[in-house]
This record gives C-alpha cells, structure tokens and sequence, in this order.
C-alpha cells in the first residue's frame, strides 16, 4: 500500500512538472506562441504584430487584425509574469481579435497538452462567462480574466 502511495505521489509530480505556466515562459517563447498559434484558426491569419518594444521590464505589442489590440507583457527576471490585453473598441471585430489572442495564449501556454479544439473551447467559455461581469477562468497554473467594459484580457 505504502508503495503504491509512493508511485501515485512520484507519477503525479512528473505530470504536474511538465505542464508550463505562463509565468514560466520567456519573451522569446511568448513571441513564438503567440505567432505561431493564433495563426492555426482561419480567421486570425490576417492578424499582426505592428508593434514590438521594451520599455524597462515590460515589452509593449500592438496587434492588428479587425482592431488594434494593445499588449503589455510584465517581465521579471526575464520571465513573463502578467499579460495584460486591451481593446479601446468593443465590436464584433474586437472580440474575434481578443478570442484569437485567447486562443494563442493558451496554445502557446500548454501546446503539447491542448489542441486548437480544447483551446477555442475553452476561450468561448471565458468570454461567454465575462458577458455579465468579469470572469475568471483557471488554466493549468496560469488564471485568465476577461472583462468587456473595457474589453480585456489578463493572464496571471
């Protein structure tokens, strides 16, 4: 029993040390993800990266798709540790661009664990639940919220 106990306790540990927070990531591999698996869902091929500098710790993005979508990535000690998504409009186009972003994010987040099907699952709840207030949503060891007055995205 003792030994079982053990395995199920060094098994759990191996799973759980191969998942990847967010807050793991580097710039460069944020950049990856980002690029790379927003560009998996048909209607966020049109989407890109405009704008691209640091400023201190922080590395600001705009992307361009149906809107501008500003992006501020806090880092410390070279790794990320908030993504914070901002959208001055609030229409139809608006919110493609930000499920886009969503869905990049948790792709590039957990790539070898969620397909593009969990991803757009997943992000169709986060956003459907931030209809009436803000919502949060936990995400292996990363918590994304969403909120539509104003329209953003926060990953922490």
């Amino acid at each position: 029993m003792k030994s079982r106990y053990i395995s199920s306790m060094l098994l759990a540990s191996v799973f759980l040390a191969s998942n990847v927070s967010a807050m793991q990531l580097t710039k460069a591999q944020l950049d990856k993800g980002i690029k790379k698996y927003m560009k998996e869902v048909p209607q966020c091929q049109a989407i890109k990266v405009i704008a691209d500098q640091q400023v201190g710790e922080s590395w600001f993005y705009t992307l361009r798709g149906n809107v501008d979508v500003d992006i501020v990535v806090g880092l410390e000690g070279g790794r990320v540790q908030r993504i914070e998504a901002i959208s001055a409009d609030r229409n139809d186009g608006a919110m493609r661009d930000m499920m886009c972003l969503t869905v990049g994010l948790m792709r590039g987040i957990q790539p070898e664990y969620v397909s593009i099907e969990d991803a757009l699952k997943e992000g169709t709840h986060l956003w459907s639940g931030a209809a009436q207030k803000p919502f949060k949503k936990a995400f292996y060891f990363d918590t994304f919220t969403a909120k539509l007055t104003p329209l953003s995205l926060v990953v922490e």
